[in-house]
């Protein structure tokens, strides 16, 4: 054991670190209070009891019958016991944590906090991440003990409180005396709160259910507070604001009293996490309608460049010829080869076959150009070719260009097939040029498709090596006897 605060005894600790204390020896008092065993009054400000352990009760501070423990700004973590791994309070005794913490604790009951018989109070403080083997991993009450929260609680959370005030009997129909008198009989302490001359007062008698322990704990009284039930506590303390929601900042005590909050998020923000208390503006290409917890996207065909936006229709639609896709920020330009003929398009359209388009940005395709064929999404003109030719504006493929006649040829790109030059043949269809005839053949300027032999009588005989002379389109003389 690390402290000890005896009968009568007051300690004062601030900015103290309290660990490797250990309470395990053979007597059953000495088991109790690993860290601080408090008999006495203690104040702990500032200081962390953490890594200590009991054999029995109160791993890190162990409050006996008639001892006041009051923890400010502290932290419990880390501790272990069979019973109140962080704190165990004893019948009798009394424990305060006022911006505290007691968190990460283990025992087999009550692995947070143990309270038998005796008080606890907390304000704007926390219960979490505690484990226990049976019962209780945060908190264990049992009969006859009292724990109660006092709002405000840390910013973010929530527990179901209510005002603490006297309750009493209902005012009779006609009785104007006691409606008069109910606001001050809410916080009379006084009169008519017991049998004993209950006529000597305008206050009603009390009800049997009280919101708070106002007769023990007059101090309470005019407090937004709530009375925990007794038994286990299994999840953290106090609850957090759930997603979507925003958290009480502690300066409304009526953000803090239920499962609501401060209400729903706001619109143009998103309320991502649990105990939310300053919400995030939402990104951009995003839009965030009350109660958001995730940013909701631009939709295809939208965009938007700002934050906050509260619905889908504050996003921009894209202007003909652009696209821009979900949760876009900007709009972006077809690219050649597609266009967007409306607004609000999620993505442009590919140039039909047939036609292309090779400007970015561009509401139409064009026609293809004579001679040539587009392939769906062109974006230039490929030509048809050679040996093949087209004057159609409309071709989609090579396959739709045709082929030049026998007799014929086509270069590349050609809108038409052109017959071959006196001199020149082609005896294929389908080519792009003509050959030249052979030595000794000629080709006249008529529709011949091939060469016709010399007037020699000679047959024709191929001759298209380089260097030859060019070819004959008639034949020519002999030459002159000498």
């Amino acid at each position: 054991r690390v402290i000890y605060v005896s009968t009568a005894g007051r300690a004062e600790l601030v900015g103290l670190n309290i660990t490797g204390g250990a309470a395990a020896y053979v007597s059953l008092r000495e088991r109790f209070g690993g860290g601080l065993y408090i008999l006495g009054t203690a104040t702990l400000t500032n200081t962390n009891v953490y890594a200590n352990q009991a054999g029995r009760w109160g791993g890190g501070v162990y409050v006996d019958s008639g001892g006041d423990a009051t923890l400010t700004d502290s932290n419990v973590y880390q501790n272990f016991a069979t019973y109140g791994g962080g704190i165990f309070v004893y019948t009798g005794g009394e424990a305060t944590l006022i911006d505290s913490n007691v968190y990460a604790n283990r025992a087999s009951a009550g692995g947070g906090v143990f309270v038998t018989a005796g008080t606890l109070t907390m304000a704007t403080s926390r219960l979490m991440d505690n484990r226990a083997r049976t019962e209780g991993p945060n908190l264990y009450l049992r009969a006859g003990s009292t724990t109660t929260y006092v709002l405000p609680a840390p910013p973010g959370y929530w527990v179901p409180a209510t005002k603490c005030e006297v309750l009493r009997e209902a005012c009779g129909g006609n009785d104007d005396v006691c409606k008069a008198a109910a606001a001050r009989c809410k916080i009379n302490l006084v009169d008519n709160v017991d049998t004993c001359n209950v006529t000597s007062s305008s206050c009603q008698p009390t009800t049997f259910n009280q919101p708070c322990d106002w007769r023990n704990s007059p101090a309470l009284l005019g407090e937004t507070v709530y009375v925990l039930p007794l038994g286990s506590h299994d999840l953290d303390y106090p609850f957090a604001c759930g997603i979507g929601l925003l958290g009480g900042n502690e300066s409304l005590v009526s953000q803090q009293t239920s499962a609501t909050c401060a209400g729903l998020c706001p619109a143009g923000f998103t309320c991502g996490t649990e105990a939310t208390v300053a919400p995030v503006a939402c990104p951009k290409g995003h839009y965030c309608p009350e109660g958001t917890s995730v940013a909701l996207p631009c939709l295809p065909g939208s965009y938007s460049d700002a934050t906050s936006l509260a619905s889908a229709g504050e996003c921009t639609e894209t202007d003909a010829g652009h696209f821009a896709p979900t949760g876009s920020t900007e709009q972006t330009a077809c690219s050649p080869g597609t266009v967007a003929f409306n607004t609000s398009m999620g993505a442009c359209l590919k140039c039909e076959a047939g036609t292309f388009q090779a400007t970015p940005g561009q509401l139409v395709c064009g026609p293809c150009t004579p001679g040539s064929y587009c392939a769906e999404g062109a974006s230039a003109p490929l030509p048809c070719s050679e040996g093949s030719y087209s004057h159609r504006t409309d071709l989609s493929s090579a396959d739709q260009c045709t082929r030049t006649d026998v007799g014929f040829y086509a270069s590349t790109g050609s809108t038409e097939q052109t017959k071959c030059s006196p001199g020149t043949v082609q005896p294929i269809a389908g080519k792009g040029a003509c050959n030249r005839c052979a030595a000794g053949t000629y080709k006249p300027a008529s529709d011949v498709p091939d060469q016709l032999p010399g007037m020699g009588g000679h047959e024709p005989k191929p001759n298209n090596k380089p260097g030859n002379k060019p070819a004959a389109s008639a034949p020519m003389p002999p030459p002159s006897p000498p």
